[in-house]
């Protein structure tokens, strides 16, 4: 916050192309299956099975332990976690630099421990 640093400055290219130019191939890969499996948007669009009326459909929404975006958020936290010495040594430039450029994730395991880890932050707080 003390740079400034909006997360749309970044994070729209991390969203839009679901980290795709971002981190490497097989960090993406499993984020995607992360992100696949437990994204709900397949249950709230209604598109298999019979059409939901739209009580049945927000309290199914509500009831959802998580959504893909919440996936997606616990990945960016995970990632912003791994640049965090970097951002917080660096002015804006080389913050926004180090953002928006490829970020070499050297082990996925531990990448995927890290997002489970921010997915159930979010989670804890959502039920406070």
């Amino acid at each position: 916050s003390q740079l400034d640093i909006h997360t749309t400055a970044y994070g729209t290219k991390w969203y839009l192309t679901l980290f795709n130019l971002s981190i490497p191939f097989p960090a993406q890969l499993r984020v995607w299956d992360v992100f696949l499996l437990f994204g709900d948007s397949f249950k709230d669009s209604g598109a298999q099975g019979p059409p939901r009326s739209a009580s049945s459909s927000t309290a199914a929404a509500t009831a959802a332990p998580s959504s893909g975006l919440d996936i997606l958020h616990a990945a960016s936290a995970a990632l912003i976690e791994a640049l965090r010495e970097v951002i917080l040594d660096s002015d804006f430039e080389n913050a926004m630099k180090a953002l928006t450029s490829w970020i070499p994730v050297k082990d996925e395991d531990l990448l995927m421990k890290v997002t489970k880890a921010e997915w159930k932050t979010h989670q804890g707080k959502k039920k406070t």
